[in-house]
């Protein structure tokens, strides 16, 4: 269990640890908290919504430099 801090610094999560290093880690990607394992897993929900993020802000790029739109519902005619 981890207690509730005002940061997530490298330097919190150090003191959280006292001194244990695991194998592997899961979280995010910030980067302040890459180093404390061996080995890092990024949180899946973290990269399926930032995945989700890239490809929304691409078609945006796609669509609106080829002057289409993009629409994902239909009106009844």
């Amino acid at each position: 269990m981890h207690p509730v801090a005002p940061s997530r610094a490298a330097l919190m999560v150090s003191k959280v640890k006292a001194g244990h290093r695991p194998a592997v880690r899961t979280s995010d990607r910030y980067l302040a908290q890459r180093g404390l394992s061996e080995r890092q897993q990024t949180c899946l929900a973290h990269l399926a919504r930032d995945v989700s993020r890239w490809l929304t802000e691409l078609a945006a790029l796609t669509l609106g430099a080829s002057g289409a739109s993009c629409s994902s519902t239909s009106t009844p005619s």
